[in-house]
């Protein structure tokens, strides 16, 4: 997990009210790559749309306004997932790290 120490203390403080399981994906897993945005996983359920992007937003604002750097949150609802992320999750299998719940 290529994070650093601000980042990781940022992505705690987005990430403190959030009661589903987090997952960081995307370049910052892979150690041998630079630079790149953080990318962040939530997986939900029993979400409305507007609860998801109220969610998204509010993480990826919490996390900007202690750290400088992008980020890009993703949350899907499990238990009505679309085929396009069934794809998406299918395509990053196992290449994630747990962050939180």
């Amino acid at each position: 997990m290529r994070l650093s120490g601000p980042e990781k203390l940022a992505l705690a403080d987005a990430l403190k009210d959030v009661s589903f399981p987090t997952y960081l994906f995307g370049s910052r897993c892979d150690d041998g790559r630079r630079g790149g945005d953080v990318d962040v996983l939530i997986l939900g359920r029993n979400l409305t749309d507007a609860q998801r992007l109220d969610l998204e937003l509010k993480v990826a604002a919490r996390f900007q306004s202690v750290c400088d750097e992008k980020i890009d949150v993703v949350v899907l609802d499990l238990s009505r997932l679309t085929p396009a992320e069934q794809a998406f999750l299918s395509v990053i299998g196992d290449r994630r790290f747990p962050l939180a719940a």
